[in-house]
């Protein structure tokens, strides 16, 4: 089964002081600034827009610029805001600390009144994507969701941390399938999903929160051995050995030795990962074996070119 990788490397800040001393004036549009990255191929920055923390409804691309000036704010509300700086291929890195600010009234202007209660109130606008409750059977742990008004979907983001809010555990795109399962080691994890748009991404989806215990194993997986690969026109393709006890298999890549900021996820029992990656990049790859005990230490680190 073929997976692209879903991040990519940036050292990225968003200048928080330059967003905030703006909406902190009497004027709209807040101005954000931050500092350019230093890899040599990245080419472009997303700008990411929302209402709520972390639920971002608008996206810019704003090519090789470092600021953004956003003027179609309303004035009162609180917008937060988080930048990705991306290379060729459209491949984005990870979303900088997010910042946010309240835009303010524009010069002269007076803010409208509220309006009194109503009484017929309209309804809520649809949900964005529903995560049904997580099912368990052994250390398999599957998930389902429900897209609502989700206008050029191209796929779907699962996010799984050990922590709420985190997706330290699996992060990667699984295509236009609605359903997604893998077989994890004894714990609680946080799950959530994305939806990737023509245009943009959608809000997150709601968390699920599961626990996943096992007492049927003996021992912990051995270290995988024998992890070997090669990148051709850009698609790296990972092999490594079967390794006793194991039931799964978690992959790290990263743009540096030690770092998994490239994939960090489990791909269940098979022994072979291909992804895109920037061509003429090295990676670095290790694999970890996972069994309902817990996981092994990872493989010897393996360099691809």
């Amino acid at each position: 089964m073929q997976r692209r990788l879903h991040g990519f490397l940036v050292s990225f800040a968003v200048a928080a002081t330059s967003a905030l001393a703006a909406a902190q004036g009497y004027g709209l549009p807040v101005t954000l600034a931050w500092d350019a990255n230093r890899e040599p191929n990245v080419i472009g920055y997303h700008v990411y827009v929302g209402g709520a923390p972390a639920a971002y409804a608008e996206t810019f691309d704003v090519g090789n610029a470092t600021s953004f000036t956003y003027g179609t704010g309303i004035a009162g509300q609180r917008y937060y805001f988080a930048v990705a700086a991306y290379a060729v291929g459209n491949i984005e890195g990870p979303l900088s600390p997010e910042v946010s600010a309240v835009i303010a009234p524009a010069t002269g202007q007076t803010p409208s009144p509220t309006p009194p209660p109503d009484q017929n109130p309209a309804p809520s606008p649809a949900p964005g994507i529903v995560l049904a409750p997580a099912t368990v059977n052994g250390n398999t742990v599957a998930l389902a969701w429900r897209p609502v008004d989700l206008v050029g979907l191209v796929g779907y983001q699962v996010e799984v941390g050990s922590a709420p809010g985190a997706s330290d555990v699996y992060n990667a795109p699984v295509g236009t399938q609605t359903s997604f399962s893998a077989q994890v080691a004894s714990g609680s994890y946080f799950a959530r999903i994305r939806a990737h748009l023509v245009n943009a991404d959608s809000v997150l989806s709601n968390e699920v929160g599961v626990t996943v215990g096992d007492s049927s194993c003996t021992a912990m997986p051995k270290t995988p051995r024998g992890v070997s690969g090669d990148i051709v026109a850009g698609v790296a393709t990972v092999t490594w050995r079967r390794t006793a006890g194991a039931t799964s298999y978690v992959v790290q890549i990263g743009s540096a030795p030690g770092r998994s900021d490239l994939f960090n996820g489990n791909v269940g029992a098979t022994r072979t990962l291909t992804a895109q990656v920037a061509v003429n990049s090295a990676i670095y790859v290790r694999v970890i074996a996972i069994n309902a005990c817990g996981q092994s230490a990872a493989s010897a680190e393996v360099q691809l070119q």
